[in-house]
């Protein structure tokens, strides 16, 4: 058990502060966190001892909880897929993946061909990148298509809804070729457009939606020169928006850090992590603060369950760090944690069905493996109001999928306001509206019955305000 005690519940923060670009006086800045013990307990399971540069997380079975893909980068050992029990306990699957040369880079997981079932889409450093469809019986086959070169050497793949036509596109990171967007055909068959999205100085990209228009738009962060904000005109075409941002970094991640209802960015290489500020949803970024150290791989939570989105870093020497957020985007050092070695990965999800965030952390080999740890932090109520966990506009996955007639849908809105849930069949045609009504900020849970409806795919769709969410389920009598 890994318990984390803070070095302090005050801190000056004046050393953190960019004065070029800060957005808060350092010197009228006093960081307070009113926040629990925080525990983490280290699960006595590894998911391998391989190189992992990526891995991804998701229900690849529809049983309800997230199960996690090892990309292994090894020349010899394949990459593999590790079945969730619910509890957070998990069994290696009987199938391999890309064994021997192709050197797996990073992977996504993500439903390409409209079964709903999440297939595998491997980034291959040292082939062309492969995508694995899922049978639905838990079997997996390689499709046919070629995805790039044996000489493009992708280091990282991120599967987005690109031009908004509702199946889900790739966007490949290459080192030694142009960085490519990939279109889906909706079948899983893809198509590369024919642009080069950073040139030969881009170091790492990041697709997130940056003005709220629910298209994603592209972060490309740079090697020497100032990185870069795209804006996706809603068809899937980038336009630099010729912003000179003062950031380079190979660790990415993407939340809303100030709680003001837009997404921001967290930027970090070797020498330097700095928060980028989105403008009121315009896009437009501001650095607002730097840790005051670099890391090799950061990723955004909420740690300690007091509603924003703290930040994990990770370190080739000085340990895994945890820094806490203050709820307007200023961040506090807290302890080193998560013990080890490098991590070269690290990606954060519930795990164990309790509904905090855990941990897993892809670990140099031979250190000790695949590292996952729980988050067994319980809320105190030192706080005041805070919500006991981030409230974010979000849809989940129904579950059972299939189902067969009754299923669960839970979805989650930032404030009060007017809710509609509704049921399409799969021409889009209005089946039933689940929810249409004004709700309260938070998180709901609302049943579905299918028990009048023939077999077949169905569409719901999360609208509140100027957000909308689209999932799908399948219904089998």
């Amino acid at each position: 058990m890994v318990r984390i005690r803070p070095f302090a519940f005050k801190t000056i923060c004046t050393s953190f502060l960019l004065f070029s670009y800060s957005l808060v006086s350092a010197q009228n800045y006093v960081a307070t966190h009113d926040a629990p013990e925080i525990v983490f307990t280290k699960s006595s399971q590894t998911l391998g001892n391989t190189m992992t540069f990526g891995f991804a997380i998701a229900d690849v079975d529809l049983d309800g909880d997230n199960d996690i893909f090892i990309a292994n980068y090894s020349d010899v050992d394949a990459s593999r897929l590790w079945i969730n029990n619910g509890h957070g306990n998990f069994t290696l699957h009987n199938q391999s993946f890309s064994p021997g040369a192709p050197a797996a880079h990073d992977v996504d997981l993500a439903d390409l061909n409209g079964d709903l079932y999440p297939d595998i889409f491997l980034a291959n450093h040292n082939g062309t990148s492969q995508i694995y469809f899922s049978n639905g019986n838990g079997s997996y086959i390689l499709g046919s298509q070629t995805i790039g070169t044996v000489n493009d050497h992708p280091q990282t793949i991120q599967l987005t809804d690109v031009d908004g036509d509702g199946d889900m596109d790739a966007f490949l990171d290459n080192t030694a070729a142009a960085n490519r967007i990939w279109l889906n055909d909706g079948s899983g068959l893809f198509t590369m457009r024919n642009i080069d999205y950073g040139g030969s100085d881009s170091n790492r990209q990041f697709l997130a939606d940056f003005n709220n228009d629910s298209f994603p738009d592209l972060f490309i962060s740079m090697r020497t020169g100032a990185s870069q904000i795209w804006m996706n005109d809603g068809a899937g075409n980038m336009a630099n928006s010729d912003q000179g941002l003062p950031v380079s970094g190979d660790a990415i991640d993407c939340q809303d850090i100030d709680g003001d209802g837009d997404k921001d960015l967290v930027v970090a290489h070797y020498a330097e992590t700095t928060i980028l500020l989105n403008q009121n949803n315009t896009g437009n970024f501001l650095t607002s603060f730097n840790l005051g150290e670099g890391a090799i791989r950061c990723k955004l939570f909420d740690a300690d369950l007091d509603g924003d989105y703290d930040l994990v870093t990770t370190h080739v020497e000085n340990g895994n760090k945890l820094w806490l957020n203050d709820g307007i985007g200023l961040f506090t050092f807290y302890s080193t944690v998560f013990p080890g070695k490098t991590a070269y990965s690290l990606e954060c999800m519930d795990l164990d069905g309790d509904n905090d965030i855990d941990v897993v952390l892809g670990q140099e080999p031979d250190t000790g493996g695949n590292s996952i740890y729980f988050n067994e932090t319980i809320q105190t109520g030192i706080g005041d109001n805070k919500p006991s966990a981030p409230l974010n506009f979000n849809l989940l996955n129904n579950y059972p999928n299939p189902f067969n007639p009754f299923t669960s849908i839970n979805y989650s809105i930032p404030q009060n306001g007017f809710v509609s849930l509704i049921v399409y069949d799969i021409t889009g045609r209005e089946i039933t509206r689940i929810v249409n009504n004004n709700m309260p900020a938070g998180a709901h849970k609302v049943e579905f019955d299918g028990s009048n409806l023939a077999n077949g795919v169905y569409v719901y769709q999360l609208i509140s305000g100027k957000k909308s969410e689209t999932k799908k389920m399948l219904l089998l009598k």
